[in-house]
C-alpha cells in the first residue's frame, strides 16, 4: 500500500536542501493530485480595495465551478516549541483534509500563517495562541499572490503558493495596529483510504497518534512546517516596498 507520508515528508527534505526564491505568481492554482483538476484560483486584488473575509478554518473555502467544499476538516499541527523557527505568536499551522469535488479523491494541505508582528486572540490549553482559527481578516490594498522558484527562477515542484494579505487586522487581537499576514498554502498532497484522517470527531491531531499510517501523516507535516517556516519568516521580513522584485 502506497503510504503517502514518504511523499509528504520527501517534500519537506526537499524544501530545507533547496535555495528558494519567492516571485509574484499569475493567478496560481490549486490542483487536485489524483485527477488534476483546479481546485482554486487565487488572484491578487486591485490597488486600493478593501475586503474582509474569514481566512480560517480553511474548510469554509468552495470549488467556484462546482460550489463544494475543498476542505472538509483540519487541526492545528503539533510542533514541539523548542523546535520552533519563530515566537509562537508570529504564527499558526493547520492540517486540513478534503475530498476533490471532481475525482472524490482524498487529500491533504498544510496550511502556515505568518505574520509580520505578535498577535494576541484566543489561547489554546497549552497556552499557545491560537490567533487564526474563526478569526476574520481585513485588509485594504494589494493582497499580493507568490510562488516559490529555485534559484535563477527554475520552477518549483512542491505545491505551494502564498497569499500576502497587506494593512491587516485580525479580529479579536486587542493591538489595532495592521500588519501583513501571510498564508501559505502548501499542498494538496494525495491520501489514500487508509489515510482518511477524520475520526468521529473529525480531523484530529491527537487521535492521529493511535493509528500509524495517520501518525505518519502528522508527523510528515510537522516537518513540512519546520522545513517552510524559516523560508516564510524570511519572506515576511523582506522589504516590500517593491514586491515586483521580491525574492528572499
Amino acid at each position: 500500500m502506497t503510504d503517502n507520508s514518504n511523499h509528504i515528508a520527501h517534500a519537506a527534505n526537499f524544501i530545507r536542501s533547496r535555495n528558494l526564491e519567492f516571485v509574484l505568481a499569475d493567478n496560481p492554482k490549486s490542483i487536485c493530485p489524483h485527477c488534476h483538476q483546479v481546485l482554486e484560483l487565487f488572484e491578487t486584488t486591485e490597488p486600493g480595495c478593501v475586503s474582509r473575509e474569514r481566512i480560517l478554518p480553511v474548510e469554509n473555502s468552495v470549488n467556484e465551478s462546482t460550489g463544494a467544499f475543498i476542505y472538509d476538516d483540519g487541526d492545528m499541527i503539533p510542533l514541539d516549541k523548542e523546535s520552533a523557527f519563530a515566537p509562537i505568536d508570529r504564527f499558526d499551522r493547520e492540517l486540513s483534509q478534503g475530498t476533490c469535488p471532481s475525482c472524490d479523491g482524498l487529500y491533504c494541505t498544510v496550511f502556515l500563517h505568518v505574520s509580520s508582528r505578535p498577535i494576541r486572540t484566543e489561547v489554546n490549553r497549552q497556552g499557545e495562541p491560537f490567533f487564526f482559527v474563526d478569526s476574520e481578516i481585513s485588509f485594504e490594498g494589494y493582497r499580493n499572490v507568490f510562488s516559490p522558484v529555485l534559484k535563477g527562477e527554475i520552477p518549483f515542484s512542491i505545491p505551494w503558493i502564498v497569499v500576502r494579505h497587506n494593512n491587516a487586522h485580525l479580529d479579536f487581537d486587542p493591538d489595532l495596529s495592521l500588519c501583513i499576514i501571510d498564508e501559505h498554502i502548501i499542498g494538496p498532497f494525495p491520501l489514500t483510504v487508509q489515510e482518511n484522517l477524520a475520526e468521529e470527531i473529525g480531523v484530529a491531531a491527537c487521535m492521529g497518534a493511535l493509528d500509524r499510517f495517520r501518525k505518519n501523516i502528522w508527523l510528515a507535516a510537522e516537518d513540512i512546517v519546520l522545513a517552510a517556516g524559516p523560508f516564510a519568516m524570511k519572506l515576511i521580513e523582506t522589504d516590500t516596498a517593491d514586491l515586483s522584485n521580491t525574492k528572499i
